[in-house]
């Protein structure tokens, strides 16, 4: 029988295949934690199944290993086989089997009866009545009618769709959905993803894919993967539900979301099919009650100060000054805000890079010490794997230094393992490859977007990419060497012809001029080109020094707690009338909804809200306090200095936030603040610090 582990090998294989990779027995045995005896067993199950399928037996290389000796076309049909595989060749694992009672349920109108479930599993009676007996615990018994022959969903139509959305969710994740549906398959496990092809209707999914793709384009609209291929599956499997005549009813549809609106009119137009209101209703609550759980409002500003939390501990431990890098900064709330709003079952990447790991064991081991310490992430499953993926975030932003040239290869990266991933592909490709410049990581979704936009010279890509006029290179996750000589055989076919970006425009303005006019005056020609080319100057951005002033610093302050103590800081920038009353009560709320995650270091506390909760003016607020306050961060208190912030927008929010930790992470300095008795000397320490 073709085991679960058995089809999960079959399919890394077919992935290294694409490269001729060999793939060694003790890195089987090490990537799914059984003996490397098991492993041989396995390739024996393997080699037979492949056999008694008309392919080849594995080809063996001493010293090297083992891999699929087929061509693409039969690499395909490997997988398709596995897929088609009736269910007596494959032995399912008791969460398999729940999902699949789950998917029976949703497409039966009438009663399952045990003997059918055991037989369609080959297990005995007792093990199906177990299998529904756990899935009753579950959804609940009102909902999971049973009698002593078998069981039947009494629920209404809304609640089997929910039903059937979170099992499948519990194995997949939306990209991973979709992906099935494409016949780009994750052979995670094979007779669902099969019945998962047979609930969905190909024609909606695609419609549903470009039309979201189409709307997001037309508003300018960055879509996280997780948004994009959940609202395409869920589209997609109310329009097949509506189609067979079972309809959502109950939920009134508000309409206050005027993109997902515009998505279901343009795929209303594209299939000359209405998406009732019910429908939509049903959507969007389905979108917010997977994607933004309750309690999610604060979770822009809790990602914040998590993301800076990061870059001080980590900054300390490698005396790297990654505080005054805004990319690092952007891409770590990006993904702490995903990973705290979604509910989404995230893919498990650890084995995927345990050389990094091993490699960076004191920056890995201080990420996931700090990752206990914050306590924030209990949703996600796997703590070792969202470490591995702050760590690449990290390694992307050392990396990014090394490359300084000019003339540079323009090359997409299309990764689907998130946007860590991609940045430790882009940063690996620019240690081999400094004439590469990376010119964005994209998802599956948006690649005909950017190489419309951005014209890269190659793409590399870690999945199937269709491009017209662009090459695609296929690599893996892990650059392998095969991939680095695929990419460079490419680079040396095509060298590049211009030498962009050697001169900057005016020195090239100038140049022209000079070849083909007399110059009377070099110096007043280049002053009035400087004026012509910079007719809209940018209005200078407000610096930490003019913001944190003796107007908006007080020493001795004092609060009986840390409520009062936040309220004590902000009071400077209240009379200054630079932010609101409401600003103040948003900075209190937040602290309240979200716990104490503004203690960003020991000591130190950095409250502030959105910015439309009330600022008129970027502003910083600093309180010494007289005494020490406790915000219940086990970690950090007791708290000294309160830093209060207020942004007018994110650009200006991020540069000062890159000063204000650069100031912070100086100890001695912030021992010299915490010790002084005037605001003048507070001033004095930070322009001695400003003038090193």
């Amino acid at each position: 029988m073709l085991s679960q582990k058995c089809a999960q090998i079959i399919s890394y294989l077919c992935q290294q295949a694409n490269g001729e990779e060999f793939v060694r027995v003790e890195e089987l045995a090490k990537k799914y934690n059984v003996s490397e005896r098991t492993i041989r067993y396995d390739i024996d199950k393997i080699d037979y199944f492949l056999k008694k399928n008309s392919f080849h037996e594995l080809l063996r290389e001493k010293g090297l290993g083992i891999r699929l000796d087929e061509s693409p076309e039969n690499i395909r049909k490997i997988k398709q086989t596995m897929l088609e595989s009736n269910l007596q060749n494959y032995v399912m694992t008791k969460q398999e089997r729940v999902v699949f009672i789950v998917m029976m349920l949703f497409d039966a109108e009438g009663f399952i009866k045990y003997d059918e479930i055991a037989d369609k599993f080959f297990v005995s009676r007792k093990t199906a009545i177990e299998d529904v007996r756990s899935l009753k615990d579950d959804i609940g018994e009102d909902s999971l009618q049973s009698t002593k022959y078998g069981i039947m969903l009494h629920v209404d139509e809304p609640k089997r769709r929910r039903v059937v959305i979170d099992y499948a969710l519990s194995v997949f994740t939306p990209l991973e959905l979709w992906e099935i549906t494409q016949d780009i398959f994750s052979n995670i496990s094979i007779v669902i993803e099969r019945k998962w092809r047979k609930m969905m209707d190909g024609k909606f999914v695609d419609t549903c894919g470009k039309v979201l793709r189409e709307t997001e384009n037309k508003n300018k609209k960055l879509l996280t993967d997780d948004y994009y291929y959940l609202v395409v599956i869920l589209t997609a499997l109310s329009l097949s539900r509506a189609a067979q005549g079972f309809t959502a009813g109950g939920a009134e549809y508000s309409g206050e979301d005027a993109f997902l609106n515009e998505f279901f009119d343009g795929v209303q137009a594209s299939l000359k099919m209405e998406i009732s209101a019910n429908e939509r209703a049903f959507i969007e609550s389905e979108v917010k009650r997977i994607l933004q759980p309750d309690g999610s409002e604060g979770i822009e500003i809790k990602a914040d100060l998590i993301a800076e939390q990061f870059i001080i501990r980590i900054s300390d431990l490698t005396d790297e000054k990654y505080y005054m890098d805004q990319t690092l900064r952007q891409s770590l709330r990006q993904h702490f805000e995903r990973a705290l709003k979604t509910t989404v079952k995230a893919r498990a990447v650890t084995g995927t890079f345990d050389e990094y790991v091993k490699k960076n064991k004191e920056l890995f081991g201080e990420v996931r010490r700090l990752l206990d310490e914050i306590n924030a992430f209990d949703a996600v499953v796997d703590k070792e794997s969202e470490a591995v993926l702050v760590m690449l975030h990290f390694l992307a932003a050392s990396e990014r230094k090394l490359s300084k040239f000019n003339d540079k290869y323009r090359v997409l990266v299309v990764c689907l393992n998130g946007i860590g991933t991609a940045k430790m592909i882009s940063a690996i490709m620019q240690r081999h490859f400094p004439e590469v410049e990376i010119i964005d990581t994209a998802s599956l979704h948006r690649v005909d977007e950017l190489v419309e936009k951005e014209q890269p010279d190659f793409i590399l890509s870690t999945v199937p990419v269709n491009s017209r006029n662009i090459t695609v290179i296929e690599v893996h996750s892990m650059l392998s060497g095969n991939d680095i000589e695929k990419i460079r055989s490419f680079i040396k076919a095509h060298p590049q012809k211009s030498s962009r970006g050697q001169q900057n425009v005016f020195e090239r303005l100038i140049d022209a001029i000079g070849e083909t006019c007399d110059i009377r005056d070099i110096i007043a020609l280049e002053s009035k080109l400087k004026n012509i080319l910079n007719l809209e100057k940018p209005q200078r951005e407000r610096k930490l020094r003019d913001m944190l002033t003796p107007q908006t610093i007080q020493v001795g302050a004092l609060a009986a707690d840390w409520e009062e103590a936040v309220r004590v800081s902000a009071q400077p920038l209240l009379e200054l009338g630079l932010i609101e009353q409401s600003y103040v009560d948003a900075m209190v709320d937040n602290i309240i909804e979200m716990g104490p995650y503004v203690v960003i270091a020991p000591g130190i506390a950095m409250p502030h809200a959105l910015p439309e909760n009330g600022v008129n003016q970027s502003c910083i607020g600093l309180a010494v306090l007289q005494k020490e306050v406790e915000f219940g961060n086990a970690a950090n208190d007791p708290v000294k200095l309160i830093f209060s912030m207020g942004s007018r927008d994110g650009k200006e929010h991020m540069n000062a936030l890159a000063e204000l930790i650069n100031v912070i992470s100086d100890k001695a300095l912030v021992r010299g603040i915490e010790n002084a008795h005037t605001k003048e000397e507070v001033m004095e320490l930070l322009h001695e610090f400003w003038q090193e």
